[in-house]
């Protein structure tokens, strides 16, 4: 029960994906939290209910929406807190700005404090399908709104404990889809964003244990698109402490994403991480050559060619993800950048020479030998051999004279 509800609490998108999820409308958004809810909400029904005024805060004005009497439903999780003096203070909603402070009485929510991650001793996790009356709303002079909410029960079945919830259960899907008047359909994505950003209750702290790193990545893993997968691993990845088997695990589950913008924007972010040890060079490179996209590939690649710790020793797999792009644009911005290497020696030469001759575009192929020109010793005949050899592989004469010319 510990590691789920401490999991959820972490400064992770976990939070956010899970209750954007709960938000819309298609349920079928929610199938890949299913197995997560499930635990994390056994999880909250083994804790007494809490009974008592709650206060939540949100950086904007949202008495428009609430006039006395209306009924809204939260389908999200809803992290409140039982001290107003917390969201007073200038870090959350400050004494200022424009803002809604919603005052609730609530009868059925969970006090999480042992649980969080940043150790918040007040607050009141309130559980998805929350149903609320507005009793009253109150302005006052600083751009405070101040909104009264009461818990009732709902008039129409919601949210049952995890071992009544059926994955198809049409009640909630359909009341779901009947209510128009919610708030989740009354602040915009961006409104929940800087408010769950602003948030005391998630975690500043980075992931600690190998335990609770592989339980975020197997939440990921049940996540259906790869674009919230990217943003949980990108998260995991502000980790400056991560070791070879945490890069691991993250490398493993990028390859089961299917694109490869996606996977290209992982793979980089893990490359310009100032530690990588030999062995996650060499378990990213392989990645990189599972990319199906030529552009994202080539991005990637020269990405990890500026590492300050890229080191000849993974020229070969470097060649062969090269080798693998159809693209002659892309190969040859691969190979610009390869050639200036300051590790390279003279005994590199001839397997880069043998990949730029495979370079389709002969204008493109010409230009990589003549940038590579300078940087070879003319003494050496294996590499007088490799050179000419690519030289003569080009078709168009004007492009092969040039080629040849630049060495002669």
């Amino acid at each position: 029960m510990n590691k789920q509800l401490s999991i959820f609490t972490q400064q992770t998108p976990i939070y956010r994906l899970l209750n954007e999820a709960l938000r819309k409308v298609d349920r079928r958004s929610l199938s890949p939290w299913y197995g997560y809810v499930k635990l994390l909400l056994a999880a909250l029904y083994k804790l007494p209910p809490y009974r008592g005024t709650v206060w939540c805060g949100i950086p904007h004005d949202l008495s428009t929406k609430y006039r006395k009497d209306d009924e809204r439903i939260w389908w999200s999780f809803g992290s409140c807190t039982s001290s107003l003096d917390i969201l007073t203070s200038p870090n959350f909603l400050g004494a200022s700005r424009v803002r809604t402070l919603f005052n609730i009485g609530v009868f059925d929510g969970r006090r999480i404090s042992e649980f969080s991650e940043f150790n918040a001793k007040d607050e009141i996790l309130l559980l998805p399908g929350a149903y609320v009356r507005v009793v009253s709303e109150m302005k006052q002079s600083d751009g405070l709104h101040i909104i009264h909410l009461k818990q009732i029960e709902p008039p129409y079945f919601l949210l049952g404990s995890p071992e009544k919830v059926d994955r198809k259960s049409p009640h909630v899907s359909q009341y779901h889809k009947q209510q128009t008047r919610s708030i989740d359909n009354e602040i915009s994505t961006d409104e929940y964003e800087t408010y769950e950003d602003d948030s005391k209750y998630h975690n500043n702290s980075t992931v600690e244990s190998l335990s609770a790193f592989n339980t975020q990545i197997q939440l990921a893993k049940g996540i259906s698109s790869d674009s919230e997968k990217a943003t949980v691993l990108k998260h995991l990845l502000t980790n400056k402490k991560l070791s070879d088997q945490m890069i691991t695990g993250v490398v493993e589950y990028v390859e089961t994403m299917y694109s490869a913008k996606e996977k290209g924007d992982v793979l980089q972010r893990i490359a310009k991480r100032s530690e990588l040890s030999a062995k996650q060079f060499q378990v990213i490179l392989k990645a990189i050559d599972d990319i199906s996209n030529d552009s994202s590939k080539a991005t990637t690649l020269k990405t990890f060619l500026l590492h300050e710790k890229f080191t000849v020793q993974h020229l070969d797999v470097v060649l062969s993800a090269a080798g693998s792009m159809y693209s002659s644009d892309d190969k040859q911005s691969v190979f610009n950048d390869l050639i200036c290497n300051r590790y390279l020696e003279a005994r590199h030469f001839p397997s880069i020479l043998n990949g730029i001759q495979e370079i389709s575009n002969d204008s493109h192929k010409s230009s990589v030998l003549c940038k590579i020109d300078p940087k070879l010793p003319k003494n050496d005949a294996n590499l007088r051999q490799a050179y000419l050899m690519a030289a003569d592989s080009i078709y168009p004469s004007k492009d092969k004279a040039a080629a040849t010319m630049a060495f002669m």
